[in-house]
């Protein structure tokens, strides 16, 4: 299973480790460039290279990254 926290904005499962229906719906189609000649995306979801996938991860890891910086080494909280 993934591990991921309560306020993590997005996370992958493989389909295969499902048991039961859990409730949530796909928001994308991800790694497009790898699917079937054959298969046809006939939905209107987003759909992602693998170059999108890996923009959206790094983008997510520097957002979660400078989120959790403490204060500069000489600055007082709340000061200008």
């Amino acid at each position: 299973m993934p591990n991921f926290e309560a306020d993590d904005r997005w996370f992958e499962v493989a389909a295969g480790v499902l048991d039961e229906d859990p409730g949530l719906r796909p928001d994308r189609h991800i790694f497009i460039d790898y699917k079937s000649a054959w298969h046809d995306i006939t939905d209107e979801l987003p759909q992602s290279t693998k170059q999108d996938v890996i923009r959206m991860r790094i983008a997510e890891m520097k957002k979660a990254s400078t989120s959790e910086l403490p204060l500069a080494a000489g600055r007082d909280e709340g000061k200008d």
